[in-house]
């Protein structure tokens, strides 16, 4: 339970760092929390090495961007769960 509650600190903690207010980090962290330690190490591992989409939800993806950040951040922001 002690290396759960690390890593929810730890999720919660680059949230903050990437931009997100402390009420969306503390939304997200309660929503996951029931997650296995390696479902929220792969959640970690995806929110430390996404890259911030500056453009619009509705603009078209550049050659080579992925559906994988977007899909990220959807799920952050609580648009998608992380089981979709």
């Amino acid at each position: 339970m002690k290396s759960k509650n690390f890593i929810l600190t730890q999720i919660k903690t680059t949230m903050l760092e990437k931009g997100h207010s402390e009420a969306d980090a503390d939304k997200y962290v309660d929503e996951i929390k029931d997650s296995t330690v390696y479902e929220l190490l792969v959640l970690k591992k995806e929110i430390t090495t996404a890259v911030v989409d500056d453009a619009p939800d509705d603009a078209p993806l550049e050659e080579g961007e992925g559906e994988a950040s977007r899909s990220l951040f959807d799920r952050l922001r609580g648009v998608v769960r992380y089981e979709d």
